[in-house]
């Protein structure tokens, strides 16, 4: 597995799979990610299936995230602290958005209260 970052987002890549995972980032995340659904690295097209454990930790001055509907699991204290985070959007259903894989506290702090999925809101 290989650690890359595209565009600002940290990424851990699964050359067997072709699959990525959001991953931790040194300076932390700022103001408004857009995580995409795929990313492409070394002329592969890779997935984003994941955030991973940690990922968004005491990111104080993250505001808005943008999740893909590719991704199927929210690792533990994936946005633990996120003290300014107050919109969460899923590019995917209601549905597709209690299909995912939460780990434990993965919003401990988080003051958004919904997920605006496609079809309407998902509290949380």
């Amino acid at each position: 597995m290989i650690d890359k970052i595209i565009n600002g987002i940290n990424y851990r890549f699964d050359e067997e799979n072709l699959t990525a995972e959001v991953r931790k980032i040194m300076m932390g995340y700022k103001g408004d990610i857009i995580i995409p659904e795929t990313v492409v690295f070394n002329e592969a097209t890779y997935r984003v299936t994941s955030i991973g454990e940690c990922a968004f930790e005491f990111c104080t001055s993250l505001t808005s995230i943008v999740i893909p509907e590719s991704v199927t699991r929210i690792g533990d204290r994936a946005f633990d602290g996120c003290s300014s985070l107050t919109s969460i959007t899923f590019n995917g259903t209601k549905a597709q958005w209690k299909g995912i894989k939460f780990g434990g506290l993965w919003n401990n702090g988080v003051p958004a209260r919904v997920v605006h999925c496609t079809d309407g809101d998902v509290k949380i």
